[in-house]
Parts: structure tokens; C-alpha cells; sequence
């Protein structure tokens, strides 16, 4: 569990995990987005957009995706409105959608770093984030 520390929004908990709100037209669907630094787009499970009503296969531009193993896999990237609990307005951003992914948001560079800076403390077991 994470708890909020003063402005910019600080976070003390044992992994940089975020509340966030994925959206799509009138559905909203709330849950923990772990930023990883290492991601470089958004990545969202299968079964999320499922909850959305969202169609990846149909709707969505195929792409690859390779994880830290190295090892490739496929997903869909499809547009939604993501919004981090507390700091400041939802925004637009394309995200792949993955099965199997064994979270349920990994928040990348190219759309959540881009409208967020992030400071880790590892030390004092706090991570910063600001919008930008």
C-alpha cells in the first residue's frame, strides 16, 4: 500500500505502484499502474479492455512487444484516456494491450514519463512524481 507525502505527490510504498483510471467513453476502470522506467509504451492487460469494451484485435494497430527476457510477444495498440488519482487532469495516450501480462498497467516512457517527472529514493523507500 502507498501513502500520499506533501507536493509534488510523494509516495512511500515498497514499489512505485500508482492508483490510475483507464478510460474509454463512459466506462472507467480503476487500478495500480507500476511505473517502470524500463517500459517504453504503456502497457495494459487484455482483460481491461475486455471491461472497456474495446475490441484490440479488431480495432487496434498490431505491434511487438519484448520484455526484459528478451523474449517477443504481440499486442494491440488502441488510444484511451488514462488518469493517475490526484495529480492533475486525465490524458490521452495510445497503450498496447497485452495478454498475460502478470499486472494490470505497466506505465511506460512514452506516455506516462512524457507528462510526468519521477524521482525514486530508493533509500528512504519513496518515489516522487510531478506533473509536468
Amino acid at each position: 500500500m502507498c501513502h500520499v507525502q506533501g507536493r509534488p505527490a510523494g509516495f512511500r510504498c515498497d514499489a512505485p505502484n500508482v492508483q490510475i483510471q483507464v478510460i474509454h467513453k463512459d466506462k472507467v476502470f480503476n487500478t495500480l499502474g507500476l511505473i517502470d522506467s524500463g517500459c517504453q509504451v504503456t502497457h495494459v492487460n487484455y482483460e481491461i479492455a475486455e471491461f472497456l469494451g474495446i475490441d484490440p484485435e479488431k480495432d487496434g494497430e498490431k505491434t511487438t512487444t519484448t520484455g526484459i527476457s528478451g523474449q517477443a510477444g504481440e499486442g494491440y495498440m488502441y488510444p484511451v484516456t488514462l488518469g493517475v488519482v490526484d495529480a492533475g487532469d486525465s490524458f490521452r495516450a495510445s497503450v498496447v494491450f497485452v495478454r498475460n501480462l502478470p499486472m494490470a498497467v505497466l506505465l511506460g516512457q512514452e506516455n506516462f514519463f512524457e507528462k510526468f517527472n519521477v524521482r525514486f529514493e530508493k533509500s528512504k523507500g519513496v518515489f516522487f512524481i510531478e506533473r509536468v
